[in-house]
């Protein structure tokens, strides 16, 4: 998946940046990446693994934990698994 900020809040952005003179990080875009697989184990008891991987979470904004604002927030790797159990 892939999500493009647009021109105008990538324009709020630069112009905070100037005006204000604080490096916040421009934002830009976000992109995830997702595995899936699955797998039937026994009939009527399947196990769903999942891994997804997210580049620039929220499109590049600050991370919410930095005191200043001008650290974004790290891409992200999530693992998951979805059980089913039909009886």
């Amino acid at each position: 998946a892939y999500l493009r900020v647009s021109d105008q809040a990538r324009a709020l952005d630069f112009d905070t940046r100037f005006f204000s003179g604080t490096p916040i990080p421009i934002r830009d875009y976000e992109g995830l990446i997702e595995l899936t697989y699955s797998a039937f184990v026994v009939p009527g008891f399947t196990i769903q693994p999942t891994f997804q991987y997210i580049f620039h979470p929220g499109g590049h904004i600050p991370d919410p934990r930095d005191p200043l604002g001008i650290v974004p927030i790290h891409n992200a790797a999530v693992f998951g698994a979805r059980m089913q159990i039909k009886y």
